[in-house]
């Protein structure tokens, strides 16, 4: 494992989608490098699959979202109609939420939560470049060909359109609030991940998916996570002059880790086509032995059939109607 900054408590988390880990593992570095052992009051608004309270150990940790969940600290609510106080959280906190919302309504949005803050904000999103636009098409249309639909968020985000980074350095500078962006998740390292999180989705062999993730995730520094271009963006909005104490985002890229994390890439890519390919071997000799099973079943079926035919033509009431059908012959002509 590389050095990272502040160490994960809970190693279980490790274990989480690579993408999911990056954006809350750097999103909980900036709250910690901010506020250092402060015990906090966040809100994670349309959380209620995320890990904050796995990150947070240490802190009071809100969730709200629009699902009818009885869980502690979760709350049923809309991000644009908040039911909290003005300042009622230290920090507001939302995760690849922001793309998919409504264009319309992301103004509203992103003013509940700064409402809500005491200061900071941060949202976690995808945002809009030609080329991220296009990377996310690219990897829908091989979702597609695997499983002839679309993949459900990819299409809400293409059918809302990524947001715009303007539209937030607009609402920083018009509230006049300190803000940052930090690159996460290098695109072309996106990509091929979650490609082959695809392929191996509907296949026996989940947990290539699983170790690939967690070494990404234990060297995501090394593998240069924030080198552009990157997927996705976080953007720290404060009310406070942020000044020095945000943390460095800076990629120590490592080659050697870098080609590891390729040369298992592939190597459990072929692990992957080779266990599918004797799957469909499988399904083949089955579907060959199913036929061959039948074709025995019906050959014994037609033995028994002339068996009892054999019978029937042996019986005296066989025998009586066959010569009563000869004698009806003889008469008739």
């Amino acid at each position: 494992m590389d050095y990272l900054m502040i160490e994960v408590r809970n190693k279980e988390l490790y274990k989480l989608q690579f993408d999911q880990f990056s954006r809350q593992y750097n999103v909980f570095q900036i709250v910690r490098s901010v506020y250092k052992t402060k015990k906090l009051r966040l809100l994670d608004v349309g959380g209620h699959l995320g890990k904050t309270h796995e990150f947070f150990q240490d802190d009071e940790v809100i969730v709200s979202d629009l699902y009818d969940l009885k869980q502690k600290n979760y709350v049923k609510a809309s991000g644009l109609d908040l039911p909290f106080s003005d300042g009622e959280f230290d920090v507001v906190l939302s995760f690849d939420v922001f793309e998919h919302i409504a264009a319309k309504d992301r103004k509203k949005f992103v003013s509940e939560l700064c409402r809500v803050s005491k200061d900071l904000v941060i949202i976690a999103a995808p945002f809009n470049t030609q080329l991220v636009a296009t990377t996310e098409k690219q990897v829908n249309e091989l979702y597609k060909k695997l499983y002839k639909k679309d993949q459900v968020w990819l299409a809400e985000h293409i059918d809302n359109g990524l947001p715009e980074m303007d539209l937030l350095i607009s609402h920083a500078e018009t509230n006049k609030l300190d803000y940052r962006f930090y690159a996460s998740n290098n695109l072309h390292l996106w990509k091929m991940i979650m490609s082959f999180h695809f392929l191996c989705g509907d296949s026996r062999l989940p947990q290539l998916s699983e170790d690939l993730d967690q070494f990404y995730n234990e060297n995501m520094n090394s593998l240069g996570d924030t080198l552009e271009p990157t997927y996705r963006k976080i953007c720290v909005l404060s009310k406070k002059d942020l000044g020095s104490e945000l943390p460095d985002f800076s990629s120590k890229f490592d080659e050697k880790i870098y080609n590891e994390f390729i040369d298992k890439t592939f190597t459990s890519l072929a692990e992957l086509l080779k266990d599918k390919r004797l799957s469909i071997e499988e399904l083949l000799n089955k579907k060959d032995l199913s036929y061959q099973n039948e074709l025995g079943t019906q050959a014994a079926e037609i033995k028994q059939l002339k068996h009892e035919l054999s019978d029937i033509k042996n019986s005296r009431a066989w025998k009586l109607a066959s010569k009563l059908s000869k004698a009806k012959n003889r008469i008739s002509k």
